[in-house]
């Protein structure tokens, strides 16, 4: 988990200019983790068969 923490870091410097700590960086990260997880389901969710919004 360290090295995808800091291969992360490397890729957020080259992208944005800026170096960032990884602890600065997870908050960020792990809200962008749990939309994606939200999202997922809300489609997974409206795509059963019989289920509609």
């Amino acid at each position: 988990m360290e090295g995808g923490l800091l291969a992360y870091a490397a890729f957020y410097q080259e992208a944005y200019g800026r170096d960032e700590p990884v602890a600065e960086l997870i908050p960020a990260m792990l809200a962008a983790f749990l939309e994606a997880i939200a999202t997922s389901a809300e489609r997974a969710a409206n795509e059963r068969p019989g289920f509609h919004t």
